[in-house]
């Protein structure tokens, strides 16, 4: 995607002026809205407690409990995700208005099923005082991946489209597509909800996208050879906010 498409008038501007406005009525009943996340390096005394982060240290409250830990190999701590700084959008399903998301994974943890060890944690607005986190105590193993600068947060409204042309056409409207709506690997496109970047198909249609990082040079970060890391959660349960039924895949 050369440029985020903010609304259906924008992409519709796009349309005609690329000489496909006959795509107009299917790209406009497919289009998801979803956060676009852009992140800027910052050092953590410059990040206030308990906002949205990728990388650094979590905030969390005295009686946490770092995941992975019983395991003796802990997790690593991947984004931090303030659900009041969310703008609100009409998909997907309702979220917790409040509270926090803590993202956690070991990218080279991976099971037979595909699926990486990982957890989501939310912790309430209630929680007790935050402070921040550097690691967890008494670990032996800790994940070498945990290299991820800390990095403030913005989130920004925008469209998105399946990865491949929901529609028949030639080679040169795809290529077209890929490159107008489509998300190219190593782009930084990190993104909440709507269609995920996904970089092979993928058939199962019962789970949602809840956060996509992807590699991103600006910030020296790299899942494998330029992929990217989803958490996904399945339909049934994102209303309910049953985020340990969450689960965490990468594709490279």
């Amino acid at each position: 995607m050369t440029k985020p498409i903010a609304s259906l008038a924008q992409l519709e501007q796009v349309l005609r002026a690329s000489g496909y406005a006959h795509r107009a009525g299917v790209l406009k009943s497919v289009a998801r809205p979803c956060l676009r996340l852009v992140a800027r390096r910052a050092e953590e005394g410059d990040i206030p407690i308990g906002a949205s982060k990728l990388g650094g240290s979590p905030d969390v409250p005295r009686s946490f409990e770092w995941p992975g830990l019983r395991s003796r190999r802990p997790l690593s701590f991947i984004a931090q995700m303030n659900l009041g700084d969310l703008p609100r959008i009409d998909e997907p399903p309702s979220l917790p208005s409040s509270g926090k998301l803590l993202f956690f994974c070991d990218p080279l943890g991976r099971g037979e099923s595909g699926r990486l060890r990982s957890s989501v944690v939310h912790v309430p607005a209630r929680a007790s005082r935050l402070g921040r986190l550097s690691g967890p105590k008494d670990a032996m193993d800790i994940p070498s991946t945990d290299v991820l600068d800390s990095c403030k947060l913005v989130f920004r409204r925008i469209l998105s489209f399946p990865p491949l042309p929901p529609f028949a056409c030639s080679e040169s409207e795809a290529e077209w597509y890929m490159e107008q709506l489509s998300l190219r690997p190593n782009s930084g496109a990190h993104q909440m909800f709507g269609f995920p970047g996904t970089l092979q198909p993928t058939r199962d249609e019962r789970h949602d996208l809840l956060l996509q990082i992807d590699s991103d040079p600006d910030l020296d970060l790299r899942w494998g050879v330029q992929g990217r890391l989803f958490y996904w959660m399945p339909r049934p349960s994102r209303s309910n906010a049953a985020f340990d039924r969450a689960w965490a895949t990468m594709q490279e």
